[in-house]
């Protein structure tokens, strides 16, 4: 009965998070209409965000949210605390480091981008 309700609270807060982004990205995009109106300026932005708007929905909202979940709650229903801290550390270290990289090469790339 514990763990029905701990996987319940784990997805509804799941649930929460995925639409604050929702919500966050509609206000962005209010923003950026009212800033740059109707201009080659919003444009570039909109075409420039592109790419890694769906790296970072592909990797980090799908592919690792479905592998790191399960694992991770498991990790605390089995009382294994610190080894679920460890994994999140780990996964988040990961990802910094990973989209920091990237975040780097682009950047030393975009004069020939």
């Amino acid at each position: 009965m514990a763990r029905s309700r701990f996987l319940i609270r784990t997805s509804i807060l799941v649930m929460v998070i995925y639409g604050a982004n929702k919500v966050t990205g509609f206000v962005k995009l209010l923003l950026m209409t009212k800033t740059f109106g109707i201009s080659a300026a919003a444009d570039a932005y909109a075409a420039a965000s592109q790419l890694p708007e769906l790296l970072f929905a592909l990797l980090a909202g799908g592919a690792l949210t479905a592998a790191l979940i399960p694992i991770y709650s498991d990790s605390l229903l089995r009382g294994r605390d610190a080894q679920a801290a460890q994994l999140a550390n780990t996964v988040v270290t990961l990802t910094l480091f990973g989209f920091g990289g990237i975040t780097l090469l682009v950047a030393w790339a975009a004069p020939w981008i």
